[in-house]
């Protein structure tokens, strides 16, 4: 069965084109040998799999540059590893060798960018903040203003969930006996300008004030 399975799969092929069941034949051009994402030739004659040769001398030519440079900039290293991944699909054997890259590129930070972490008891937000997307009013208006916010300043923000966090229930239960007095901050969104948060919530509140947008949760 798996000896003959890539003649079982071109049968089925050809059945779904006589019967008229693929609402997308051109997915199923290029005869028997064609490109697979830019990267792979896929002979069906010979059973093979190939690097193509544009992938392949692109490659070359980063990989010899890289070398002779003798350092790589992070976005690059991680976006041309995307490319080895797959273009060694056809030589599985050297795949072994892509396992310290990723491991490196795995400790590394984006370049240019600060990284924070800060925990929070909120579980819920740190799905929002790794999404960086809601569709709830007001929530999204502050999303976008703190997105732009670290654009702005090169910042990446890690919010980690904390099953028990003394110091937030602490504040939410109103006492301040283990803070310091002297920095403590006070947040008053009428002076708070941002960047795009009073023009967002400005005409969002429009927008919701005329019954464009859900006013009430679909789950309650």
């Amino acid at each position: 069965m798996r000896r003959h399975g890539l003649d079982y799969i071109v049968l089925n092929v050809f059945f779904y084109v006589v019967l008229e069941f693929l609402s997308c034949g051109e997915k199923f051009s290029g005869g028997g040998e064609f490109e697979w994402v830019g990267l792979v030739v896929v002979s069906l004659k010979q059973r093979s799999l190939e690097v193509s040769e544009r992938c392949a001398a692109w490659l070359i030519k980063w990989l010899d540059t890289t070398v002779s440079s003798g350092h790589a900039r992070v976005a690059d290293l991680r976006a041309v590893l995307g490319r080895l991944s797959f273009a060694l699909t056809a030589l599985g054997h050297l795949r072994p060798f892509l396992r310290p890259l990723y491991a490196r590129i795995a400790v590394l930070p984006n370049a240019g960018r600060t990284q924070c972490s800060v925990g929070t008891n909120n579980l819920g937000s740190t799905h929002v903040v790794a999404r960086l997307l809601s569709t709830s009013f007001l929530l999204c208006a502050f999303l976008m203003e703190l997105a732009t916010q670290l654009q702005r300043s090169g910042t990446e923000l890690r919010l980690h969930w904390l099953l028990q966090n003394r110091e937030a229930d602490a504040l939410t239960n109103g006492n301040y006996a283990g803070f310091t007095e002297s920095r403590r901050r006070h947040f008053d969104l009428q002076e708070f300008k941002g960047i795009v948060l009073q023009e967002l919530l400005g005409v969002g509140l429009t927008v919701y004030a005329a019954g464009c947008l859900r006013q009430k949760d679909p789950w309650q």
